[in-house]
């Protein structure tokens, strides 16, 4: 299995931090390597896409591991950026129950 670490502490965007995680996912996921996606490197921003993108990855047997997300927060939705990554987080809770060679953790 292959391990994929976002570290949330690395996301230097100010009130931004979801657009740091789009263009780390699609460098740590290979988005280059998948035609309908090399020219997309922060996948627009937007969550069906990156539900899109994820499913290229869906045999992948990967392991998404997110550290440091405050996800209390983000339940609450108090800013736009907890806004974004409630979203984000629905895209990959959704993509390993599909595809259940996948995991996902939060650290």
């Amino acid at each position: 299995m292959k391990e994929v670490i976002f570290n949330i502490s690395d996301y230097k965007s100010t009130g931004e931090t979801y657009k740091d995680f789009y263009r780390d996912v699609f460098v740590k996921l290979d988005g280059k390597g998948i035609i309908d996606f090399e020219d997309l490197p922060d996948l627009h921003f937007h969550a069906d896409i990156l539900n899109e993108f994820m499913w290229y990855n869906h045999n992948e047997n990967l392991k998404l591991i997110f550290v440091g997300l405050d996800l209390d927060k983000i339940e609450r939705q108090e800013t736009s950026d907890d806004y974004r990554w409630s979203l984000i987080l629905s895209v990959m809770v959704d993509f390993v129950k599909k595809y259940p060679n996948n995991t996902l953790e939060f650290r």
